[in-house]
């Protein structure tokens, strides 16, 4: 029986050891991190409560056209997991839908799209897209208007704006009564990287700086700002 006990409290400690190693990288991580220390690129910010902000801007183009996520951390033995599953709750963009009054076998529905902030500030000349494939994409005006002329009907519609260093705001409603959608964009908001979980390889972990590898790509040294 003895030597029994002896190999259950062994596997019990071994399993505790691992439990605390995890732990302590865990709480290791926090701060900003850049890829061998260049600011211009990638970022990872480890927060509290295993939270981070990963960022990625285009090439040549900073932040305003880059991506962006937000989610939960864990440390695996020596993996690193980034689950972007806080991104949704993070994206700033919005809809407002009215309704409004439409002849009687047909429905009109109405744009408004401006920057979130600043009403003044309107986008023009950028496509709203419907997701039936019967209806022509509607280009808003130089004060950011648009109108669609649809005969009623009882299917769904979703309409989508979607412009170059924004995320897609998408907007559904039921065409059988008119409307008046305001489209409010978020500034200069990165393209939200959703639903996906990112796996690294933690080949070192030290108090300024992490090496981590994604896949068969080369190391890279993560370096604390």
């Amino acid at each position: 029986m003895m030597p029994k006990k002896k190999n259950v409290l062994s596997v019990l400690l071994f399993l505790a050891i691992i439990s605390s190693f995890q732990i302590l990288h865990s709480q290791h991580l926090s701060g900003k991190y850049y890829p061998n220390g260049y600011k211009q690129g990638k970022t990872i910010l480890f927060k509290a409560n295993n939270e981070f902000v990963y960022t990625e801007p285009h090439k040549g183009h900073g932040d305003h056209f880059g991506k962006i996520g937000y989610g939960h951390f864990t440390v695996q033995k020596n993996k690193l997991l980034l689950d972007f599953d806080l991104t949704h709750a993070n994206r700033r963009s919005v809809a407002e839908v009215s309704i409004k009054e439409s002849p009687k076998d047909s429905v009109i529905i109405s744009f408004e799209v401006t920057e979130k902030y600043n009403a003044n500030k309107v986008f023009a000349n950028t496509i709203i897209s419907c997701s039936d494939t019967g209806i022509k994409d509607v280009r808003t005006d130089q004060e950011g208007k648009a109108n669609v002329k649809l005969l009623k009907s009882s299917k769904s519609i979703t309409f989508t704006h979607d412009f170059i260093g924004h995320p897609k705001l998408d907007v559904t409603v039921v065409p059988n009564k008119g409307y008046h959608i305001k489209m409010e964009i978020d500034p200069n908001e990165p393209y939200p990287i959703e639903d996906k979980t990112m796996i690294f390889t933690l080949k070192k972990i030290k108090k300024k700086c992490i090496v981590l590898q994604q896949g068969n790509e080369k190391k890279v040294k993560w370096i604390k700002n």
